[in-house]
């Protein structure tokens, strides 16, 4: 009877042990979006009805010029260090490869301007609304900062976009919270 105890207590502790070790597992992307942040948000709808997603209440909108493939950046900013970023770009490249060579850079470009850029991680994952490829990275400078960058396709052949969060450590879950209500409007 002891014996049987035993057994039914040992696995009751194995799973709960691989539970923790699963859940631990998790990429820190993930962690943060799935953490609960709260605070005033506001919608916004992209002036040709692009796309449309939650920002903090009343964060700045900056329209930045187009260069060589980018149709447009679009940031919301709140301050220096808490920005969102959507690029709207055309390549002949696939997805999976257009996110490789921005991890690319991210590695080997970034570096040379901020010695300290780490790439933490980066894959396909399923956390938006949308099949997409994540880059992670670190900046210590400013602020202990961090990147979490997503490419995805748009509904036009070619052309995707590119959603980056930039902020502190302590404000990736409400900025990934917003990049999670991220949505490819035409």
């Amino acid at each position: 009877m002891q014996s049987k105890i035993m057994k039914q207590l040992f696995f009751v502790v194995l799973f709960i042990m691989s539970f923790v070790y699963c859940s631990n597992n998790k990429n820190a992307i993930e962690q943060y979006s799935a953490l609960s942040a709260k605070f005033e948000k506001e919608e916004v709808k992209e002036s040709n009805g692009d796309y449309y997603l939650t920002t903090p209440l009343n964060w700045e909108f900056i329209e930045h010029e187009p260069y060589l493939d980018i149709i447009y950046v679009h940031s919301y900013k709140g301050d220096d260090n808490n920005v969102i970023q959507i690029y709207k770009l055309t390549s002949d490249k696939d997805l999976k490869e257009l996110n490789q060579s921005f991890v690319h850079s991210t590695e080997t470009l970034l570096p040379t301007v901020n010695q300290k850029v780490t790439v933490v991680d980066y894959g396909e994952t399923d956390i938006l609304k949308y099949h997409s490829y994540f880059c992670h990275a670190s900046y210590p400078k400013p602020a202990n900062n961090e990147t979490v960058s997503f490419m995805m396709k748009s509904k036009e052949e070619g052309v995707y976009y590119r959603l980056i969060a930039f902020g502190e450590k302590e404000s990736m879950p409400m900025l990934l919270q917003c990049l999670k209500t991220f949505e490819i409007l035409k």
